[in-house]
């Protein structure tokens, strides 16, 4: 949108200082240049962002709990359940925190690579050369 906008603004700006004569022509092609290189400078983040995202590697289908609904509601007293349901539970629950890190284990890595590949392309790419001058 942004870019867009610029565009227009540049060629309203380029038209003008053709067509003007005498003084306002040189302000016109001035405010131009500015303006090409605004342009300039957002389209080229836009580009290194693009880059940058298509470069990291797809995300896996987000991590869902499969939570057992139950009919009837657990209640205070233990006493109902027998040494085989409390040891099902158990296991039950150890299977799902193995299933909870090792989601978090991978989401772990994912972040690391992440991290990596931020640091590894940090070089102030972000800003055309013709900026630093």
């Amino acid at each position: 949108m942004v870019l867009s906008l610029l565009c227009i603004v540049f060629g309203l700006l380029t038209l003008l200082a053709i067509k003007e004569s005498g003084q306002y022509r040189q302000l016109y092609a001035a405010c131009a240049i500015i303006t090409f290189l605004v342009t300039g400078f957002f389209l080229f983040e836009h580009l290194q962002d693009e880059k940058r995202l298509r470069a990291l590697p797809p995300s896996p289908p987000q991590f869902a709990f499969q939570a057992n609904q139950a009919e009837e509601s657990l209640t205070p007293d233990v006493d109902n359940f027998s040494y085989e349901d409390l040891e099902a539970i158990a296991v039950e629950l150890a299977r799902q925190l193995k299933e909870s890190e090792g989601h978090i284990e991978h989401l772990q890595r994912r972040l690391e690579a992440k991290r990596q590949f931020i640091l590894e392309n940090w070089e102030d790419k972000a800003t055309p050369d013709f900026l630093h001058h």
